[in-house]
């Protein structure tokens, strides 16, 4: 990768606020000018301009060049090229946390030639500079991001590269395999070594299974552990969806009317079950209609539930309603479905439930919303569904959506270069396959990745990292 040459860029690289300490991050080629500029150390009672060292700390203030006059007390962190994130020189101003002092301090850089930093652009420089691939640095972006510790510790694993790794070894035994058979396609008459068919598709089928099948499976089973759990509760209308909410939400987030149809949109929020992040919707009753607005809400309720991880289908059991309820689990027999049993306090033997409209086996609760009877229950049962252990770092390897993606595209095309083979057709269709397959893996590392994906992706990052 071709170094990158940069300007020289600052930032606030702490949080908005006051607080007891703020950083203003340095870098490129004029950080240490800045430096020598606007701070003078402490020796003796006198002020003087270091000469500043490679990863030395300085103690001192940060003055106004032209008045001498000091701004606030300081340290400073130093790191040269290329020992540094960005691998630029760097330097690290630790100050008060004032927004007022902070923001004049920048000012001042401003006009020393050096720009404010774009979201991201130093984790940018970083990848540009080739210290990381684009797979720590998308980790990097889900690490600040993550709302639980499970997430945390899943993108700090992918910190360490092994992802990365992982795609750099498939590329690599992908270009072997493409070498052998281009080598038959450019000299066929030189009675060179080239595997039989029956060899050739073995070592695609050992390819998928080591590097490619596991990674899909993880993000397939895993992918909640740092993305969350999407959870929709659906049913017919006044059944008792939105009381369940609240009451797994131990808050009054929808409105709860005896009127059936209350409500009308798509109304959704967050917790934390375990350990694991969990967004869970309420939705519209599931009914037919003739009110325009009830019927934009249930078929905004259908799109939503396709999108579920898990769905919490909330049946009234002290109204008989089978053929509505059969016609809403039906539609929704392929996801993953918990029976939530409402409204046990208005029946004398609600455990005589008659499940024989349901798959057998199917994971059921009795609770009664208004009472807040049978609600945990109904959170462990949430919890052991999409409860793994993340003990070992293996387990911790768990692509991102684009990377999935990414992978999925790999499979397929590996897949269809296998039929190729096993259907003789000619091998240059096969290298088409095999060459799609390793400029998609440039893609997921950074090697080759369109500058509009690199865009989005370091767009996300808040300015400052």
């Amino acid at each position: 990768m071709t170094k990158y040459e940069p300007s020289t860029i600052a930032a606030i690289s702490t949080p908005p606020g006051t607080g007891g300490i703020g950083i203003i991050k340095i870098s490129g080629p004029l950080s240490i000018t800045a430096a020598h500029t606007i701070f003078k150390s402490t020796n003796a009672g006198l002020l003087n301009s270091p000469k500043f060292l490679h990863r030395k700390i300085y103690f001192g203030y940060i003055v106004e060049p032209e008045s001498n006059r000091i701004l606030d007390e300081a340290i400073l962190f130093i790191m040269k090229s290329p020992h540094s994130y960005t691998c630029e020189d760097v330097v690290e101003i630790q100050l008060h946390s004032s927004p007022i002092i902070m923001s004049v301090i920048l000012d001042l850089l401003l006009t020393m030639g050096i720009r404010l930093a774009e979201p991201g652009e130093f984790t940018k420089r970083a990848f540009l500079n080739g210290r990381i691939d684009l797979i720590q640095a998308e980790s990097i972006i889900d690490l600040i991001e993550s709302q639980t510790k499970t997430a945390g510790l899943i993108s700090a694993a992918l910190l360490k590269g092994e992802l990365g790794h992982i795609f750099h070894c498939l590329k690599s035994e992908l270009i072997d395999f493409l070498s052998l058979i281009e080598a038959s396609i450019d000299f066929p008459d030189e009675n060179l070594d080239i595997p039989s068919s029956d060899s050739l598709i073995n070592t695609l089928n050992r390819i998928i299974n080591e590097h490619i099948s596991r990674l899909v499976a993880n993000y397939t089973e895993k992918h909640h552990l740092r993305d969350g759990i999407n959870i929709v509760i659906a049913g017919g209308p006044n059944v008792g969806k939105s009381s369940l909410m609240n009451c797994i939400l131990k808050k009054e987030k929808s409105i709860v009317t005896p009127v059936p149809g209350t409500t009308r949109d798509i109304i959704d929020d967050t917790i934390i079950l375990n350990g694991t992040h969990v967004v869970i919707s309420d939705t519209a009753g599931i009914h037919q209609t003739n009110d325009l607005i009830e019927r934009i809400g249930v078929e905004k309720a259908k799109l939503h539930i396709q999108n579920a991880d898990i769905v919490l289908l909330v049946i009234d059991i002290s109204k008989d309603t089978p053929i509505l309820n059969h016609r809403i689990y039906t539609s929704i027999i392929d996801k993953q479905v918990i029976l939530v049993l409402n409204k046990i306090d208005l029946v004398d033997e609600p455990y005589t439930y008659d499940f024989s409209i349901f798959k057998k086996g199917i994971q059921h609760v009795f609770v009664s919303a208004k009472n807040n009877q049978g609600i945990p229950e109904l959170k462990n049962i949430i919890s052991n569904l999409f409860s793994f252990d993340i003990k070992h770092s293996e387990s911790q390897l768990i692509p991102t959506i684009r990377q999935k993606n990414a992978l999925d595209f790999i499979q397929n095309n590996l897949y269809a270069a296998i039929k190729s083979i096993a259907d003789s057709f000619p091998l240059e269709l096969v290298a088409i396959d095999i060459k799609a397959c390793i400029e998609k893996i440039g893609e997921i590392t950074g090697d080759n990745t369109p500058i509009d994906i690199l865009d989005t992706i370091f767009n996300n990052f808040c300015i400052g990292k």
